[in-house]
């Protein structure tokens, strides 16, 4: 930062804010001073002098894809030979490359005098020879040209080949190891036992495998693979298959050669190089499963090897079809670009995503490790024994995976209750999230260049398709859906498939059952993006009718979906499942279909003042939306003896209503009556919901006379649970587990006096003996709580850690966070000054305002003061700093500054106006939520905690 300027001095902030505040006096606007929310007068300021430009917005389109292959040739056959060379002795030419020839046997479609393949920039084509299966003449008078945008290289021919023959396209080629990011065929550091070792590891999935050999890299042109590998031999070669052989070819060297494969796509093929070690265990089968990784890792290996053996014969058993393949590796890679890759008998992940260490680990990690690996076995039918036909059917390989995988966990650890417990807020709750906004996407549309295949791999495809799928065996049940599966993948083993294929397997399997159309419930909820609301309200007339209707929830009420997408209207086949407080039939409760509009629902049974439920155990993929006297009725049942409705339905009351208020349908005072009864929850899931819906009221009461109120209340509703289960992890299964970092974290947030006690002694006994024993998975909080509760010492300390040298990386982000949660204003000033001197000014601004009591307006203060200058050496890029202030703003005050700061920054460019004018938006909506649920919310707490 420039040193200041002597004399009297005023930034252009400051001085633009001064003259326009001038001229809305002039006009007689009067200003008020900061106010209490719920009496507040400020004026608006006067939007029309000086905004910038309101940025158009263009009308949106999917443009076509000119990038796939020509549908004139098919592979049958690849032989592949790859030589890798990794050391310093191959010298500085071949180091970090690898050298190849690829063989490919195609099938004439169509007389075409063009091979087209997919080649990346990366890979160098040397020579080509074309030669018919049949026995005629080769070839090598071909033109080769690149067609770099679609990663093409077209081979051309003097003559066109012949419909209905067979030729051998034979290819040399050269390609590198360095790699960034680390896909294709590419190169990776580890040590062992403090020597530095290196291997070479593919990731071909998705569209990667070009980067390794020129092929035909669509996932329909499958195609069967013979693949040798050459190396030195200090290492070893796996792949796909098992090896057939393994000889010395010059000195020093060795090739080893591998099974052919099944017909399979290309981006699932795999190869790694390295000095590797292995453990091996048995299906009952006799199908050999093996952990692969360096020496230092195998003992934390151990874990995922016993869960990889059963899952892949549970697979086996519930799907009724054999695992395809003779052996199954799972490999540890150390620089990996995704968790894991679902290569067809050679899964590989990245190492500290498959390793645990019983002795170290808390029990979270061995949830995620269980989870991955059943992920990726579940995939050797999912995706690789059956393939989409296309990326935009990815959901058929990663969203019915991502549901299956919960079976695996389930059987193999069932003291997790995954279904019960996890799948709400791990799966469900991630997909409404992404899929409230009017910029979500279909299940299935389309894409085609590289970056929108990568896209399609999100939140839509894998927790939203994984969710359609929980509640598909939810209408159908679940043994319907088993059975459907298992015919959809035996119908179509080795081929690919599109959404209509799986659907119409399930609409035969529920033949004699239900009698449904899949497709045409389905088709609702895949080719439109979003889900509905369904809103229930009782008959004027009698309690035994309840009508019902639905809407396309969107979080903002401004929003507005995409118009790029098709949709359907924003109307689903919705399966309404019910019960009431005479009836309460969980188990088997009666379903009733919403056919994309209103309904009528008859409760047998039911008088005027039974509570109703539907969507029991939330098995459908929509809310629910109640009057607010059925509201009033369910939050007493839950007081009188909450264990009458299920966890998951307790899950569901509490995320629907928190949810649907925060969008601005419901009053949130509704939402908290629901949580009164939580003194006496002990389950995770209801507080998970909680924990994770609560942020948006803290941000809008964090400034007002209203938060004392909230904060105690919070505080009263968990201490029970704190109190059960403290700080004493000596022998916790998951789910305590979970729920004690749960109730330790909203404990410490919200002032329980023992849990800043127990953060203090902790930390002060770190700062006194510099042995720090603060479990990892408490540190951010016993950090942030004893550095708002302590004062100058504690947080010094930590200053102290965070500029040590062997302080490692990630303490130094806990500790970045931390402390900006102390409270005295001084230090606040001086952490944002450091954060900008140390170049984390953005990280030091959001961390001031989120996590000090005091923070937002002294970063406020500073941007006013100091924008110019960020402006000037950090560029455009600061504007986002300003903007992300909008989700505390929430008072008229605060939208009069965010508008004097777009005056005084009416130049900035488009891109950064277009972020102005959102910001404003949101702090409308902020606004908007406040006069709706301030006066409300400050009564109640009030009211509830008059006592505490």
């Amino acid at each position: 930062m420039e040193k200041p300027k002597a004399g009297c001095f005023v930034s252009r902030f400051v001085g633009i804010v001064i003259i326009v505040t001038v001229a809305l006096l002039i006009t007689g606007a009067v200003l008020i001073a900061y106010y209490v929310p719920q009496c507040d007068e400020v004026e608006p300021a006067e939007r029309s002098v000086g905004l910038p430009p309101e940025p158009d917005i263009p009308e949106e389109s999917l443009e076509p894809f000119y990038g796939r292959l020509p549908d004139t040739l098919l592979p049958v056959h690849y032989n592949l030979y790859i030589k890798t060379y990794l050391d310093d002795e191959d010298g500085p030419d071949l180091q970090y490359t690898f050298s190849g020839t690829v063989e490919i046997l195609i099938n004439c479609l169509k007389s075409t005098d063009v091979i087209t393949l997919h080649a990346h920039e990366s890979v160098t084509v040397i020579s080509a020879t074309l030669t018919p299966e049949d026995g005629g003449d080769p070839t090598d008078d071909i033109d080769i040209q690149r067609e770099y945008e679609f990663a093409f290289v077209h081979f051309n021919l003097q003559s066109s080949m012949i419909e209905g023959h067979n030729y051998v396209l034979y290819v040399t080629y050269t390609g590198s190891l360095k790699q960034s990011p680390p896909v294709g065929y590419y190169y990776s550091d580890y040590v062992v036992n403090g020597t530095n070792r290196r291997l070479a590891s593919t990731q071909l999935g998705l569209t990667y495998a070009r980067r390794a050999f020129p092929c035909f890299d669509e996932p329909d042109m499958k195609a069967t693979f013979d693949v040798a590998m050459e190396y030195r031999n200090t290492r070893l070669a796996l792949c796909n298959m098992p090896i057939i052989s393994t000889t010395e070819t010059s000195d020093g060297w060795e090739k080893t050669t591998f099974e052919r494969t099944p017909t399979m796509s290309t981006y699932l093929i795999a190869f790694i190089v390295a000095d590797y070690v292995n453990v091996t265990d048995y299906t009952k089968r006799g199908t050999p499963v093996s952990v692969w990784g360096s020496k230092e890792h195998m003992d934390i290996l151990q874990y995922s090897l016993d869960m990889a053996t059963k899952q892949l014969q549970i697979f086996e058993e519930i799907l009724d079809v054999p695992y395809d393949l003779p052996k199954l590796d799972h490999i540890a890679i150390p620089k990996f670009y995704f968790g894991g890759m679902e290569n067809w008998g050679i899964i590989m992940y990245r190492d500290s995503r498959i390793t645990y260490d019983s002795a170290s680990d808390p029990p979270s990690k061995m949830q995620n490790v269980n989870s991955l690996v059943s992920h990726e076995t579940a995939h050797m039918w999912f995706g690789d024994l059956v393939t989409c036909q296309w990326w935009n059917h990815t959901w058929l390989n990663e969203g019915i995976t991502s549901f299956v995988e919960y079976i695996g966990t389930h059987r193999t650890e069932p003291d997790w209750q995954v279904f019960e417990q996890v799948f709400q807020w791990s799966d469900l709750y991630k997909a409404f999230g992404a899929d409230s906004t009017g910029d979500s996407h279909p299940v299935i549309y389309p894409v085609g260049t590289e970056e929108e295949v990568l896209n399609i791999f999100d939140t839509i495809s894998y927790q939203k398709g994984a969710s359609l799928a929980h509640m598909m065996a939810g209408f159908l049940s679940k043994d319907t859906l088993n059975d459907g599966f298992t015919s959809y993948l035996k119908e179509h083993n080795h081929d690919n498939v599109v959404s209509d294929d799986l659907f119409a397997a399930l609409t035969e399997a529920d033949k004699g059952g239900s009698n449904l159309n899949v497709k045409l419930i389905m088709d609702t909820w895949t080719l439109q993006m979003g889900y509905p609301v369904v809103t229930v309200w009782r008959d004027a007339n009698t309690a035994t009718i309840l009508h019902t209707d639905q809407h396309h929830f969107l979080l903002d009420p401004d929003d507005e979906p995409s118009s790029k997408y098709g949709d359907l209207g924003y109307k689903w086949y919705v399966p309404i499942t019910y019960t009431h407080g005479s009836e309460q039939e969980f188990k088997s409760p009666i379903l009733k279909w919403q056919n994309r509009g209103p309904g009528d629902i008859v409760l047998d049974g039911a008088n005027d003042n039974d509570w109703i439920l539907l969507n029991i155990n939330q098995t459908g993929s929509y809310r629910v939306n109640y009057q607010n006297d059925d509201w009033d009725r369910l939050a007493n049942q839950l007081k009188e003896d909450h264990l009458v409705i299920p966890v998951r339905s307790r899950t569901a009351l509490i995320a629907d209503s928190f949810t649907i208020s925060h969008g601005h349908q419901l009053d949130q005072v509704i939402a908290w009556k629901i949580t009164e009864y939580m003194q006496m929850e002990l389950e995770y899931n209801p507080w998970r919901a909680l924990t994770d819906h609560i942020g948006t009221t803290k941000r809008m009461l964090k400034r007002t006379t209203g938060y004392g109120n909230y904060e105690r209340y919070v505080r009263r509703q968990i201490t029970p649970m704190y109190n059960e289960l403290g700080w004493d992890f000596s022998s916790d299964e998951y789910l305590p587990y979970m729920n004690r970092i749960n109730a330790i974290n909203t404990a410490c947030d919200h002032g329980n006096l023992h849990c800043i006690d127990e953060s203090l002694r902790q930390y002060h006994s770190w700062m006194n003996t510099s042995d720090n024993t603060i479990r990892d998975d408490t540190k951010y909080t016993v950090y942030c709580t004893a550095i708002r509760y302590g004062g100058e010492r504690e947080w010094e300390f930590a200053m102290e850690m965070y500029e040590s040298q062997i302080t490692p990386a990630t303490e130094k982000s806990i500790l970045q966070s931390a402390m900006a949660c102390t409270r005295i204003t001084w230090l606040v000033s001086r952490y944002i000054e450091y954060s900008d001197t140390e170049g984390w000014i953005s990280e030091g601004i959001d961390n001031a305002r989120r996590n000090s009591p005091v923070g937002y307006s002294i970063a406020w203060s500073y941007i006013e003061d100091n924008f110019a200058d960020l402006l000037e050496r950090d560029g455009n890029s600061s504007y986002s700093i300003v903007w992300g202030f909008s989700e505390d703003m929430n008072t008229q005050r605060d939208k009069n500054e965010l508008t004097m700061f777009g005056v005084a920054y009416a130049d900035m460019p488009t891109a950064a106006a277009s972020g102005f004018y959102d910001a404003l938006h949101q702090v409308d909506l902020n606004i908007a939520w406040m006069e709706r649920n301030y006066v409300q919310l400050y009564s109640w707490f009030m009211e509830v905690t008059k006592n505490v």
